[in-house]
Formats: structure tokens, C-alpha cells, sequence
């Protein structure tokens, strides 16, 4: 094979269909650079001796008395209606002489280098109350679950449904919410009605203020924290905001795991308060599965109060340091033994 390209009908024709979009091409840059131009217009051109292409070969055939010879001189020029205009037309032979650049002056001034501006305040500008609350019972379980969105194993230990728990703690909220729901779960209908029959129902039933699953933005040490709230009522003079729970849970398990909810209730507490002016009076946790209520406590301590903990959380982040909060429900953590290095039930030992 001698390497040359060997031509034929279809080789023809693409070649041919090439150089007319390249001429359509080079016609409408001339255009467009014939329309932009208000005063003046410069149009460069080079060649070795072969003819003219393109926008080129259509201007140069275009005008009057120009020829293809050294020259530097002004041509008078008229447009179709008579009206007249110069061409500067300038034509060398050869390369066009290369100018020297000048040399680059040193700078007589040094270089000052700055430090790198320190790293700070590096945390999350919003944050659900449930994140805030999972934070506040263990920063380690906080920071697998919920900061790098890790999936722990399933606990052990939960009731068989064939609803999932999120799901069916979702449909109970929505029917105590007294909002449309197609075909019921049986059990998740019960709990509903557990509650409207318990007194602290039938005070929220007769109550002339009352809002159900409230949402809520409010702004805590400069962190967005956004929520919602189960229950808030007014009624025989007094504020009380409630959240219902269907953890499957005993009376005294219920009772054991209502600290790890109270930050969620003084949360709740502290955007009602911004939204009323004033702060709930009551706060009531209900734990639908085995009918328990436990009152809540809002006069936090200095050490423990919402804004105390959104400063911690903020800290948290900005320092990476999640450190461990074992106890007792380190057994019911979905990353016990595995990515937490949790070593809580050696210890009981």
C-alpha cells in the first residue's frame, strides 16, 4: 500500500459536503465581523503563493484595483449607493518582522507570604431536631449515623411487622393528626385511639387552641434548627406541648428512656415560645405501646439547656471529636460492636 488516499463516488461527495460548510463557515464569520465593526474594520490575511480560500479569495475579488503586490496605500472606495470610503491596503513579502519584547524588570519590592487564615466554625448551618437529639444521647452514634449517613445493623429485639418502624410511627402520627388514611394498620389505629381516650387527649380534644404536627424553623447560636411538633395545646390556662412515642418499649424501660427524648421536648418548648411569646407550661411524653405518660421537665440547667447543646453540637463538628456516651442503651445501638469501639457491656462485667 502506498498510503495515498484513494478517492471514489462517497469519498467525493464527503469532501465536497466538507468544503462547503467550511466556506458557509468563513462567509458568515466575515459577516458577522463586517456587522459588529462601527468605525473601523481590519481584515488580516496571509498566503505562500498558492490562491487565495474562503472569506479571503470572496474580499480580495471583490475590490476594484487590487493587486497582489508589495504596497502600502489608500484606496477611495464606493459602497452601491455612491457613498465613499477608504482602504488602507498594506502587502508585504515575507515574514512580518518579529519585535523584540522587553525584558521583564524585576520587581524590586519582595514577596510577603502570609500565613493560611485559621480553619474555624466549620459545622452544619441546619439541623433537625432529631438530629440534635440523637447528638445529645451519644455523639458517636450522632456521627456514624447521622454525619456520615452510615447504615448500623438492625436491632435486634423489635416487634415483627410488615411495616417498618419509621413508616409505622409515621402512619400513628398522621392518624392522631386526624389526617385521611386509606386501610389503617390495625395496631397503629389502636395506639391512635390509645391516646384521644387517655385524659391528656381528651384535654387536647377539648381545647380551644390546639396544633397538630406544628413544623417550625427557628434559629438556636446561629444554627438553623428545624422541627416538628407532635402536639401543642392551650386549654384551662395552661401551654402544653406533647410527643408521642411507639418505641416497643415496657412501663419501666418507657421510663428509662425518657431522659434520651427531653432535649426534643425543651426544643419544642423553646419554638413555641418564640411563636407565642410564651413557653408551654407542660410537656408530656406518651409511650403509645404500653400507655405510659411521663412529664417532662423544661427548666434545664446551664449545663444541659438547648443552647448549651447546640453550641456543643457545633463544637462537635468543627473538631471532628465525637467522643462516646456509653450506658445502658449501648445495647440497643445499631453500630454496638461494629463501627463503635463501644466496650460498655465489658465493663459492666
Amino acid at each position: 500500500a502506498s498510503g495515498q488516499e484513494k478517492s471514489d463516488l462517497f469519498l467525493h461527495a464527503i469532501n465536497q459536503e466538507r468544503k462547503q460548510r467550511e466556506t458557509e463557515e468563513s462567509h458568515r464569520l466575515l459577516y458577522v465581523a463586517m456587522t459588529r465593526a462601527e468605525q473601523h474594520l481590519v481584515l488580516s490575511l496571509s498566503g505562500t503563493g498558492k490562491r487565495l480560500e474562503h472569506w479571503a479569495k470572496l474580499v480580495t475579488g471583490q475590490i476594484p484595483g487590487l493587486e497582489m503586490t508589495p504596497r502600502d496605500e489608500v484606496l477611495n472606495m464606493y459602497t452601491p449607493n455612491g457613498a465613499e470610503w477608504k482602504l488602507r491596503a498594506v502587502l508585504t513579502i515575507g515574514r512580518p518582522e518579529r519585535l523584540a519584547r522587553p525584558a521583564i524588570m524585576e520587581d524590586s519590592q519582595q514577596v510577603e507570604w502570609l500565613a493560611a487564615s485559621a480553619i474555624s466554625d466549620q459545622y452544619d448551618t441546619n439541623a433537625t431536631v432529631s438530629q440534635v437529639a440523637a447528638f445529645a444521647r451519644c455523639p458517636r452514634e450522632y456521627y456514624l449515623a447521622h454525619y456520615l449517613r452510615f447504615d448500623g445493623r438492625p436491632r435486634t429485639g423489635e416487634p415483627s411487622s410488615e411495616i417498618p418502624a419509621g413508616e409505622f410511627g409515621s402512619l400513628v402520627h398522621s392518624l392522631l393528626a386526624n389526617q385521611p388514611v386509606a386501610n389503617p394498620d390495625p395496631m397503629a389505629a389502636a395506639m391512635a385511639e390509645t391516646f384521644r381516650q387517655s385524659p391528656l387527649g381528651r384535654r387536647a380534644a377539648a381545647a380551644l387552641r390546639a396544633e397538630r404536627e406544628l413544623d417550625f424553623l427557628m434559629s438556636v447560636e446561629g444554627l438553623v434548627v428545624r422541627g416538628q411538633i407532635d402536639l401543642w395545646f392551650e386549654e384551662g390556662g395552661e401551654s402544653v406541648v406533647v410527643d408521642y412515642k411507639t418505641d416497643a418499649v415496657s412501663v419501666a424501660e418507657a421510663h428509662r428512656r425518657a431522659a434520651d427524648y427531653a432535649i426534643q421536648l425543651r426544643l419544642y418548648a423553646l419554638a413555641i415560645e418564640r411563636l407565642t411569646g410564651r413557653a408551654p407550661q407542660r410537656a408530656w411524653l406518651h409511650f403509645l405501646r404500653p400507655n405510659t405518660l411521663i412529664k417532662v421537665d423544661l427548666t434545664p440547667s446551664l449545663l444541659d439547656s438547648p443552647e448549651q447543646l447546640i453550641r456543643d453540637f457545633q463544637h462537635a463538628q468543627t473538631t471532628l471529636h465525637f467522643p462516646l456516651r456509653e450506658g445502658e442503651r449501648c445495647g440497643r445501638c445499631p453500630f454496638f460492636r461494629d463501627l463503635c469501639p463501644s466496650t460498655y457491656e465489658r465493663k459492666k462485667k
